[in-house]
């Protein structure tokens, strides 16, 4: 998750939910009237909201109803104590996302999103709770615990267990769920959803194992594909350990709406590559590249034709990011919407896909957005035409 998030994707991202027009505006006023003046959201606003739109879904999507219902019991069962105590922490954060002592293994990712399957149908719940640090506590190096002031979980060295993984599961639902019950009762959201999207589950996954083939030219594991319904009618679907031939290995994550079957967007976090480039990609590369987004994009879309298409690239000396090493093209269909496909300079595997509006009818809010994110890392962009 990234450290911050600007003002449209938030705003985008209000907008997307089930909810009455006063219940978004009442959602963004108190953000926007908490933000920093250097960030359009506050990094403790961007945890507390990103978790409230996920716990929205997770909990009122009439698709998961019945399976949620033995999930929400076990949930009710906390204390308004607990909830308020729960809450209260993340107000306190002072870091924009969570992060860990060392990474899950791939064995360990897998088994987790397995078990939150489980755990999401209301059939295994941990036997335990999790060991929360109290301020200024330390930590011991053979038990998972959560130090809540940076959202930090220390993780022993030897391999997690079932009741590890679960307990860790259970408390980020736990924090979910208090944020729901807490902005709900202070009036933020309302937890209206959509019933009976158009696109079904089988449908949606079936559009996203299409895009991974075309994408990545692999063969589709069932058993590594799990799929979260949205109370909005979209869906996400994330492949855990996604391996290309190239050596690649990671968990690409796709959101699908659920009105229109349409991919919203992708990625797919190789944390193999962590180093940043400063070298543009030559000529013949950036023209591969050029192509394999084309042919990615006539696979997942069939008729609507490409109509122009542009490539975008960040360049820094200084403070740089990870949008520093991949080179970006624009594909503007022919009904308006466009396609933004991200590539690694190293070897042009994609990285993220995302759905806008026409670029041709909104470039000053694109490149309002381009120079946002590079004056964030002391870099440049440069945008140029294709076709």
């Amino acid at each position: 998750m990234k450290k911050w998030i600007d003002k449209d994707d938030f705003k985008n991202s209000v907008e997307s939910l089930q909810l009455s027009d006063e219940a978004k505006s009442r959602i963004l006023k108190a953000c926007y009237e908490r933000s920093r003046p250097r960030y359009f959201v506050t990094r403790r606003y961007q945890v507390a909201f990103t978790v409230l739109l996920l716990s929205i879904s997770v909990f009122c999507s009439p698709a998961a109803a019945n399976v949620r219902s033995s999930l929400k019991a076990w949930l009710d069962q906390m204390t308004q104590e607990k909830v308020q105590s729960i809450y209260n922490s993340v107000q306190k954060q002072t870091v924009g996302a969570a992060s860990t002592s060392r990474d899950f293994s791939d064995e360990e990712l897998l088994r987790k999103g397995q078990l939150e399957e489980l755990y999401k149908n209301g059939e295994l719940f941990p036997e335990k709770e999790v060991w929360v640090l109290d301020k200024g506590q330390g930590f011991k190096s053979d038990q998972v615990c959560y130090q809540s002031t940076n959202s930090f979980w220390f993780l022993p060295e030897s391999r997690l267990t079932d009741e590890d993984l679960l307990e860790i599961i259970d408390y980020e639902y736990k924090i979910n769920y208090s944020l729901a019950s807490v902005n709900e009762e202070n009036g933020l959201v309302e937890t209206n959803a959509v019933a009976n999207p158009p696109l079904s589950e089988e449908q949606a996954l079936q559009t996203a194992q299409e895009l991974i083939s075309a994408a990545y030219h692999v063969q589709i594991n069932r058993d590594r594909i799990f799929i979260e319904p949205y109370s909005n009618g979209n869906y996400e679907i994330k492949y855990l350990g996604l391996e290309l031939s190239e050596g690649s290995k990671a968990s690409c994550s796709i959101l699908i709406s659920g009105e229109d079957g349409k991919v919203q967007n992708l990625h797919y976090n190789d944390k193999k590559h962590t180093a940043v480039s400063n070298t543009i990609p030559n000529s013949t590369d950036q023209n591969i590249w050029y192509e394999k987004g084309k042919k990615i994009l006539s696979d997942m879309i069939g008729q609507d034709r490409i109509k122009s298409s542009w490539c975008l690239i960040y360049t820094g000396q200084g403070r740089t990011e990870e949008i520093t090493k991949r080179i970006y093209y624009l594909y503007e269909l022919e009904k308006g919407d466009t396609y933004t496909l991200g590539f690694l300079y190293s070897d042009g595997i994609l990285q993220t896909l995302t759905l806008g509006d026409s670029y041709l009818e909104n470039r000053e809010e694109y490149q309002t957005a381009w120079k946002f994110k590079a004056d964030r890392i002391d870099a440049t962009y440069e945008i140029k035409k294709i076709e």
